[in-house]
């Protein structure tokens, strides 16, 4: 039975678990195994830039930084499940990666 891996990717953590959630819960009405949740590590992109225009002023920083939540689904699944899955509804800003993995 061919197993798909879903690779769920955000910057926001709660829109993540969210669709994680559903996809857990259609594996339970189907009878299906599955793993996860598994939380991947988060990515933290840093970035510091210049306050000031040019070389005048006092030399003031300014930091930024952006998360990226990364969560991992394993579904063994029919093709039934697996169509079903294609009609989770994905809020905004949440990207799925699925491979099938035999």
């Amino acid at each position: 039975m061919p197993i798909a891996r879903i690779k769920l990717i955000s910057r926001i953590d709660n829109a993540a678990n969210k669709v994680a959630n559903a996809i857990i819960e259609l594996a339970k009405a189907n009878n299906v195994k599955y793993r996860g949740p598994i939380p991947l590590p988060t990515k933290h992109l840093r970035v510091a830039t210049r306050k000031a225009v040019g070389s005048q002023g006092s030399h003031t920083w300014a930091h930024y930084e952006m998360r990226v939540h990364r969560l991992l689904v394993d579904i063994e699944g029919n093709d039934q499940t697996l169509r079903q899955l294609m009609h989770i509804t994905v809020p905004e800003g949440v990207l799925i990666e699925i491979a099938l993995l035999d």
